[in-house]
């Protein structure tokens, strides 16, 4: 006679039900199991948060899906608001509030949540839409494991203070950067004086030159690497900006 569990192996239903019940399991008790979190610390899965939707965010504005990007190569194209999808009916929302857990899931448990996203999600809605709906929604728990510190909610406590230091830091070195390349573009008697950085012209002594076709290519290059390093400034200033309201919320002390 085979073993009960012999049985359930074999059979494809009594797999996904054992699957689905111990994800359920793991989104409200966590895995035990030993890792390295975003701080690099070892630290049981179990330990890890679940994400917090404070009062005036919504799950939907937890996640970023109220203004989808789409991510080419290294830049950001945000939708429409004609072209958002809603994310408000109750299917999605019990979803939305099961991710806020996957950072204590295991492997199987986290597979078992993108099957349940995709079968829901598609049940929902059909293969188009549903199928839209679960794919953002799968990219978001990717995006959790591998980008934890996009989701300041997810962190431990020290992977919150860590992610802060990191963004304290790195910003002001954007910021003398990108003083010291506009300050040697504009100070008088500079090589680089006429190139105007900040404003795409070509000055007329270089028009009286036959240097007129060197020149335009270094100013936009300059142009180009001023505007990448205030974007880097602006993007580490806001992301400690937030970092801070999330340390704030859970009533910790500010690193100096």
């Amino acid at each position: 006679m085979p073993t009960a569990a012999e049985l359930s192996s074999a059979d494809p239903a009594a797999q996904q039900a054992e699957a689905e019940a111990e994800l359920d399991r793991q989104l409200t008790q966590g895995a035990h199991e030993i890792v390295a979190d975003a701080a690099g610390h070892r630290i049981d899965r179990a330990a890890l948060p679940v994400g917090q939707v404070h009062n005036g965010v919504s799950l939907v504005e937890f996640w970023g899906l109220d203004a989808p990007t789409i991510q080419v190569w290294r830049l950001e194209v945000t939708a429409s608001p004609g072209s958002r999808v809603d994310y408000t009916d109750p299917t999605s929302q019990q979803l939305l509030r099961e991710m806020l857990s996957v950072r204590r899931l295991d492997v199987g448990a986290l597979s078992a949540l993108l099957a349940r996203i995709k079968a829901r999600q598609v049940a929902a809605f059909g293969p188009g839409l549903g199928g839209v709906k679960a794919a953002m929604l799968m990219a978001r728990v990717h995006q959790a494991i591998e980008r934890p510190e996009d989701f300041p909610g997810l962190l431990s406590d020290d992977e919150l203070v860590e992610a802060y230091k990191i963004s304290a830091n790195i910003g002001p070195k954007f910021g003398w950067s990108h003083d010291l390349l506009v300050g040697a573009a504009t100070t008088p008697g500079s090589a680089m004086s006429g190139l105007k950085l900040r404003k795409w012209t070509v000055p007329p002594w270089l028009r009286r030159t036959n240097k007129v076709i060197l020149f335009p290519p270094v100013a936009l290059c300059l142009l180009a690497i001023e505007r990448l390093l205030s974007a880097a400034e602006s993007h580490y200033s806001q992301k400690k900006a937030v970092f801070r309201d999330e340390m704030l919320r859970r009533n910790m002390a500010i690193p100096k």
